[in-house]
């Protein structure tokens, strides 16, 4: 008895060290990636001054850039950077070595949970290896920001692990009754961070009743009221905390109203293509996509349902996961895919197929896994490729600048910003001037404009673009503060030099001693784009 509990306890390690090397033989190059600047440098950069001055709970008081303009209130998410930064300082580095970490204890996490509740030994194996490696997953492993889902997934299974064992305990011992009450408040606890790391949290209550109903509750059985009390009290506290620390930020109701078109819902055929044919690119056609979305949803309705009705209820729970979690970010809006959503819908999917083939003769299974294991080789190989796409900023934004036929004008301001910080100031100029927008340049190419003539050392007309670009709230931040700071500063305009700073503090919450350093940062970083256009010039 004792050897074979040995033998099980060896064959789980062997399974964890097999997924280990896995991800770090994928990813382990991305810890010496950059940033793509696209919310990486906000959280790591831009937010350092704030984390050298708080605590936890002014996390709690704050939306995710600290005053800034944004609706997003993700304290979890905010905490872990902040550990980062205590850690590593303002490091890309370490921030993409966080986020294979958390990716690894995703994966353990889904090995164990179908090992313990669906699947043996080598189907939960291979489940956890295809969702480690697939293509789509990228996004949330490579990408810094992407780390939300995979937070969100971990406190997801954690929390909904407690709540299977909470259910299922009969508390008819004073033993049981302790376990019980452990049960509760480790699902209490996930649950909450849960919804302090993503608003799409919200449906998470519903999604674990729905859980309860077609798992759990075979006997009809009825669900504690305690649970309800705690659900609302936890939904209730987190939109409190969110109005207080979001109080004083404009809400348009017409500019949320514009996120919820039709549109959006292409985004679903574009995350289910991905899914299924291990696509990374999101430029297919959104007609093309509703009806890959459509066909593969009749047939997972049909083969997975229909040859299964002992197991419907339950495999209803796995179909149906993916358009909830997805639609829940709809209305967030979308300019381009964002595969780091597809994180928990992905394991939905995986365990929804798995499922299937599980119930099937040993020769069904044995080629079933022969096919997943080529699957798993492929994902590998994409994913190994894609990955470097996230190395910078110019490789990031190239890519999506090139892939997207019809891309939104923000990805070419984007792409325009990543050429400058490359010092390839001058293409960048040629993409603003040759911008196609109707209603003429935005915010963000007056921003562009204005590190362009600001390397150009041409400071009077950086600082009339600077203050172009301030007119919009969005780029009253203490960057574009500091630029203007620092062009009034170097045309010795040192009154105008003091009012910039004096607005800095009053509108980004900086205090003088921070806001210093921070310019002293931004110097830096304008210098050294002006040494590599100069190196450029004269290597050309």
């Amino acid at each position: 008895m004792t050897n074979n509990i040995i033998s099980s306890k060896l064959v789980e390690v062997i399974a964890c060290i097999i997924i280990f090397l896995t991800i770090f033989a994928l990813y382990s190059k991305t810890a010496d990636y950059g940033f793509t600047y696209h919310d990486d440098d906000s959280f790591i950069l831009q937010n350092a001054p704030h984390y050298a001055g708080s605590n936890v709970l002014n996390i709690f008081k704050s939306n995710v850039f600290f005053g800034r303009i944004t609706l997003y209130y993700r304290p979890v998410l905010t905490l872990s950077f902040m550990i980062d930064n205590k850690i590593a300082g303002a490091s890309a580095q370490f921030s993409h070595f966080t986020n294979i970490i958390l990716h690894i204890i995703s994966c353990f996490i889904i090995y164990f949970f179908l090992r313990k509740y669906y699947f043996n030994r080598v189907f939960a194996f291979f489940a956890a290896e295809l969702f480690a490696v697939h293509p789509l997953n990228i996004y949330t492993a490579t990408w810094i920001p992407g780390r939300n889902d995979s937070l969100f997934l971990i406190f997801f299974l954690i929390s909904l692990v407690f709540f299977i064992e909470y259910c299922k305990l009969q508390p008819y011992s004073i033993s049981g009754k302790t376990r019980k009450i452990f049960y509760f408040a480790i699902h209490a606890i996930f649950l909450s961070a849960l919804f302090f790391t993503k608003e799409s949290a919200v449906i998470i209550p519903f999604v674990f009743l729905f859980y309860y109903f077609t798992h759990i509750n075979s006997r009809g059985k009825a669900l504690k009221p305690a649970i309800f009390v705690l659900w609302t009290a936890v939904t209730v506290l987190f939109f409190i905390a969110r109005h207080f620390a979001l109080l004083g930020l404009k809400r348009d109701p017409a500019a949320f109203l514009d996120k919820l078109n039709f549109s959006a819902l292409y985004m679903i055929g574009e995350y289910f293509s991905g899914a299924f044919f291990l696509i990374t690119q999101f430029g297919i056609e959104p007609q093309i996509s509703i009806i890959i979305t459509a066909i593969i949803s009749v047939a997972l309705f049909v083969f997975l349902f229909i040859k299964q009705k002992s197991n419907v209820k339950k495999m209803s729970f796995y179909f149906l996961l993916p358009f909830l979690i997805i639609g829940a970010t709809i209305p967030g809006g979308r300019l381009w895919a964002q595969a780091n959503r597809m994180y928990l819908p992905l394991f939905a999917i995986i365990v929804l197929c798995f499922s299937f083939f599980a119930s099937q003769t040993d020769k069904v299974k044995k080629t079933f896994l022969i096919f997943i294991s080529l699957f798993i080789c492929i994902s590998f190989y994409i994913s190994f490729n894609k990955n470097g796409v996230f190395k910078n900023s110019e490789s990031f934004w190239g890519q999506i600048f090139t892939e997207l036929k019809n891309h939104p004008n923000v990805i070419q301001n984007y792409y325009a910003t990543a050429l400058i910080r490359s010092a390839r100031i001058d293409e960048a100029f040629t993409i603003i001037m040759n911008s196609n927008k109707s209603d003429g340049l935005d915010a963000s190419d007056f921003y562009n404009l204005g590190v362009y003539y600001f390397v150009k050392e041409d400071y009077k007309n950086a600082e009339f673009f600077f203050a172009k670009a301030l007119e919009n709230e969005g780029f009253q931040t203490s960057e574009n503060y500091a630029n203007l700071y620092l062009c009034a500063k170097y045309a010795g305009n040192f009154k105008a030099a003091k009012q910039y700073k004096k607005d800095s503090v009053y509108k980004t919450r900086l205090s003088p001693e921070n806001f210093d350093e921070f310019v002293q940062y931004i110097e830096d970083s304008l210098k050294e784009k002006r040494d590599a256009y100069l190196k450029r010039r004269l290597g050309n």
